[in-house]
């Protein structure tokens, strides 16, 4: 299994932070350095965290291991 740079460091961010509220705006900064990059969308970072759940999935882990608050962010459930 393959994992990006910046998904290792967005999983590092969220183990560090478990059970407490990572923001969109955090993650986001995590996989683009920067919000105001073009490639940067609200869709770009739903397919993300869909990716890195899918990823995740296929490692064996259960699938409401992240949790999202809408509009919110995410939360890595214990």
């Amino acid at each position: 299994m393959f994992f990006s740079r910046r998904e290792k460091q967005l999983i590092k961010k969220l183990l560090q932070n478990k059970g407490q509220l990572v923001s969109r705006n955090t993650v986001a900064n995590i996989l683009w350095y920067n919000v105001t990059d073009e490639k940067y969308t609200d869709w770009a970072l739903d397919q993300a965290i869909k990716r890195l759940r899918n990823k995740l999935l296929k490692l064996g882990l259960r699938n409401n291991l992240l949790k999202t608050v809408k509009n919110q962010g995410f939360i890595l459930i214990n």
